[in-house]
């Protein structure tokens, strides 16, 4: 009979642990924070690309659209006002800031009209076919530095130095950006009959609208662990995409209290961060303290997240061996209560 030393299963990774280690990973390796730094240090100090110009004709025939349809002058210009607003501060640039894989920026989706230099430098997209182009070429080159970034902190993170660097990283900007793309496609494809049928909803009742809606957020809540870690298979154990979204979704299938858990915890410190990053206004250098620490922390977190998945999985790993034991008869009752344990410790 084994004894229960043999038997005894590891403890599952815990999430302070994961943050620790993430934390110390990053600290030692301090220069991996250039890179989002210098993403928002171009967002606040390189050149604005507007659409401002090419939103007008469309502001124009909207206002004629809602004249007729009797919505009320005061509607109609606190709308136009809005649209104008977004139109001014809105910097296509960012969109060098891709998901489910990017850069983390403090600056995304903020208006920067002021810095302690001079105005930025503001160029106008006059053209539809402008517009196109700069918006495709910026995602991929968003998706390209997304990939190489989290291939970066993987290779920091991983438990030992592996050989083939140029080859995993071709493989890293490859599948990462595939997965990227599958991501946007489902996102489109789902994005547009879920908004037709909303509109009709808020057509025929409000309340109804905002009941799927809330439906809605709940179901993505679900999604959204599997989301997040779809793309670290590819980046921590070489897979493909699909490899990597199985990976993800065994992983989330046996582990969605814990998982959800990391990813609240990361959003909660990152997000809740953002507000005092921000606090100095963007015409004044302090900013550059917020940027930093913005950068610092969220790298931090997200190597966290490749420990916590490579400690996760080999911890089911070792379940699931242990469970191939139990099938063929070879499982003492220790061994076999302790496999419960766990299963249990994971879903309840």
């Amino acid at each position: 009979m084994e004894t229960s030393q043999e038997s005894r299963l590891p403890p599952p990774p815990g999430l302070i642990t994961s943050l620790q280690a993430g934390f110390d990973a990053i600290a030692s390796h301090v220069y991996l924070i250039l890179v989002p730094l210098a993403l928002d240090l171009f967002l606040w100090l390189g050149p604005h690309v507007r659409i401002q110009e090419l939103m007008r004709p469309l502001l124009r025939g909207m206002a004629v659209v809602l004249s007729q349809g009797g919505m009320s002058s005061g509607d109609m210009a606190i709308l136009q006002r809005s649209l104008q607003d977004f139109s001014q501060g809105f910097n296509m640039v960012a969109l060098v800031h891709t998901l489910p894989i990017g850069i983390p920026s403090l600056n995304y989706g903020r208006t920067l009209l002021d810095t302690p230099l001079r105005p930025p430098l503001l160029i106008e997209v006059n053209s539809l076919a402008a517009f196109a182009l700069a918006w495709v070429g910026l995602t991929l080159a968003g998706w390209i530095a997304a990939s190489l970034f989290y291939h970066w902190i993987a290779e920091t993170t991983a438990p030992a130095r592996r050989p083939g660097g140029l080859g995993r990283m071709a493989n890293s900007l490859v599948q990462g950006g595939l997965l990227c793309g599958l991501w946007a496609l489902v996102v489109l494809l789902a994005g547009i009959p879920i908004s037709l049928f909303i509109g009709v909803l808020a057509a025929i009742n409000v309340a109804l609208a905002q009941l799927a809606l809330l439906l809605g957020l709940f179901a993505f809540m679900w999604v959204l662990p599997l989301i997040f870690f779809s793309g670290h298979g590819i980046f921590a154990y070489q897979q493909n995409l699909f490899q990597s979204i199985g990976t993800a979704f065994r992983m989330i299938r046996f582990t969605l209290p814990s998982s959800a858990l990391f990813i609240l915890s990361a959003l909660l410190i990152s997000q809740g961060l953002v507000f005092l990053w921000r606090v100095p206004p963007a015409d004044s250098w302090l900013t550059m303290v917020g940027i930093a620490g913005h950068a610092f922390v969220t790298t931090a977190l997200l190597a966290a997240s490749f420990i916590y998945f490579r400690n996760i999985n080999s911890w089911l790993q070792i379940l699931f061996d242990r469970m191939r034991v139990q099938s063929r008869g070879g499982v003492t009752a220790p061994l076999r209560r302790d496999l419960l344990e766990a299963f249990a410790w994971h879903t309840r």
